[in-house]
């Protein structure tokens, strides 16, 4: 019955959002400058699809919170969604990925044109010219999404918390990818850092990223904002907070894992990409502790460029075979069942309220891709 009950949910939002956001593309489109237009066209084209799951936590939270019809919440699902899109651009250059949704990464796309269209001498300035035009787009998206919550939400009475609370998620998404971009560099380039910063152990160190950079902005930020939306007081957001962290952090090890044993078509990007990227994880901090054999064999690898399937493969085995993938798949479970246990104890909001949320855990928890 939840099962079919979130389905239903699933389907009615997911138009709802695809309609919004197909809307407000088209009103950013609204452009004369034949340069500027092209590089919305591409933020559009990026913007377009996905699975929507952080507008979907924005209507299950003012759900969870009001009677009404959710037509209050559609501005606010499409802020999250379009952040979302935002942040995906400058992450791909930060990561030098080639393709996200099953389409190409704006700064590819640039690069591919100004590198083909231009001297072959000169492909460095070709790049970073495609890396900072993807990056005013990606700034473009933060202030459009800012821009569109004070117009919808300039006379709501909850406008203060909400855009308080939307600042702090965008500043601790930050303060994560800063980790995220750091912490694979200094490994990389074999600086010690539980001997740098003392009392600091490297799987703590993941689990930052993992609340800053996934919890944050993938389920704290949606799913309490849509609380704030509907009247939820500040206790209430708080005991929300914990439920939804441990989801985000059973979201990202998840990820992981699919990040190294999905396919590209239902991914959505690149397979093995973790590995190039050198990712910290908690598949690679795993098998790091373990040492011996099996971290020899992964650092083979690890940090490769255009990893092959042969060596993907490799990589598989590897965290397999040493308890790694077991380990991680262990913690995803148990963060699954913690977040499903906290939620029952939320005595604020009833069961029959609660459904939609235990509905989309458990969609959640099926993904593959």
């Amino acid at each position: 019955m939840r099962d079919q009950s979130f389905k239903e949910f699933y389907d009615n939002v997911y138009f709802r959002i695809e309609k919004n956001i197909d809307d407000f593309n088209l009103n950013m489109k609204k452009n004369n400058n034949p340069m500027i237009f092209d590089g919305i066209q591409r933020f559009c084209g990026l913007n377009s699809g996905g699975k929507r799951l952080r507008g979907i936590l924005v209507y299950i939270g003012y759900c969870m919170m009001c009677d009404d019809a959710f037509l209050n919440a559609d501005a606010l699902a499409m802020v999250f969604e379009v952040f979302q899109t935002a942040i995906l651009v400058h992450d791909d250059v930060f990561d030098h990925a080639d393709s996200r949704r099953g389409m190409e990464t704006i700064h590819t796309g640039y690069y591919r044109e100004f590198f083909e269209n231009g001297n072959m001498a000169d492909s460095k300035t070709a790049f970073d010219t495609a890396c900072a035009m993807a990056i005013c787009l990606g700034d473009l998206g933060f202030y459009q999404a800012e821009e569109l919550m004070s117009v919808s939400y300039c006379e709501n009475k909850f406008m203060g918390r909400l855009l308080s609370f939307y600042h702090k998620m965008v500043i601790e998404t930050i303060k994560g990818e800063m980790l995220d971009i750091q912490l694979p560099y200094m490994l990389r380039n074999g600086i010690d850092i539980e001997k740098k910063y003392k009392n600091m152990q490297l799987e703590d160190m993941i689990y930052e990223i993992y609340h800053m950079k996934t919890s944050c902005y993938t389920v704290i930020g949606p799913l309490c904002s849509g609380m704030i939306l509907g009247g939820a007081s500040d206790i209430l957001v708080k005991k929300m907070e914990c439920v939804a962290d441990d989801l985000g952090l059973a979201f990202q090890m998840q990820d992981d894992i699919l990040g190294i044993y999905s396919d590209q078509a239902k991914l959505g990007k690149n397979v093995g990409s973790d590995i190039s990227e050198y990712k910290q994880t908690l598949l690679y901090s795993f098998t790091k502790d373990q040492g011996g054999t099996a971290y020899e064999k992964l650092m083979r690898y690890y940090g490769k460029s255009n990893i092959t399937l042969a060596e993907l493969k490799e990589v598989q085995d590897i965290f397999r075979d040493c308890g790694a993938l077991e380990y991680v798949e262990k913690k995803v479970a148990e963060l699954f069942d913690r977040a499903k246990f906290k939620l029952s104890q939320i005595k604020e909001i009833s069961n029959e309220k609660k459904q939609l949320l235990y509905g989309f855990i458990e969609f959640v928890q099926m993904r593959k891709g």
